[in-house]
């Protein structure tokens, strides 16, 4: 997948006398302009065919127009240059790596089902399982965003099922460094092999970790 980068400019634009003449807030992705907001029109606008999605929601987002309207004004009082610069972030964007593991239940009764997603950057992403490629499930167990200590994220959601459940279970990972979504499907007979794995390297008294 390799690293993508994401860039943020924001600020306005002054005439000779400091009155600023022009507010902008523009959005790169690999150093090509993708969106920005218009402050004349109040309105975010598209500038490649992969924005346009976001260009809709942001545009129903009254609170976010505020936000960034509010903050120009601001840059007049703060710098005499010809163009006062608000913010200039760069931050890489880090695809998520994503397992789904199983668990019995002490009665065996249940079978508990986790999808790990860890690493990712930046912090948002959605997380679902999605039951039989079309159902979203609603009964699920969120540990919440937490931080790593390379200041990637993670994130793990659960749901339970009874082991002679025979619908498809998969994970469903959405993340701004993802073109498409990343579907984990759940799948017993890998998890039957890890276990196999460390049951047979247990009794020597070594501790295998297996990541797949």
């Amino acid at each position: 997948t390799g690293v993508n980068i994401y860039q943020r400019r924001s600020g306005c634009e002054m005439d000779a006398d400091g009155n600023k003449t022009r507010g902008f807030n523009v959005h790169s992705y690999n150093g090509k302009d993708y969106i920005e907001f218009d402050t004349e029109t109040q309105k975010w606008k598209a500038s490649s065919e992969f924005a346009e999605t976001q260009e809709e929601d942001n545009n129903k987002n009254t609170a976010l127009f505020r936000q960034k309207c509010q903050s120009l004004p601001k840059c007049a009082s703060r710098s005499s240059s010809t163009i006062c610069m608000l913010a200039n972030r760069i931050m890489f964007l880090v695809p998520p790596e994503v397992r789904v593991v199983d668990k019995k239940s002490d009665n065996g009764e249940t079978l508990t089902l986790s999808c790990m997603v860890t690493g990712f950057y930046p912090r948002a992403v959605d997380v679902n399982w999605i039951k039989n490629g079309e159902t979203t499930l609603t009964d699920v167990q969120s540990s919440g965003i937490l931080p790593n200590e390379d200041r990637t994220f993670q994130i793990q959601k659960s749901i339970e099922i009874y082991p002679a459940d025979n619908n498809i279970y998969s994970c469903q990972v959405e993340h701004s460094s993802l073109n498409t979504a990343l579907n984990v499907p759940y799948d017993p007979r890998a998890n039957y092999n890890l276990k196999v794995i460390l049951g047979i390297t247990t009794p020597l008294g070594i501790l295998v970790i297996v990541l797949v």
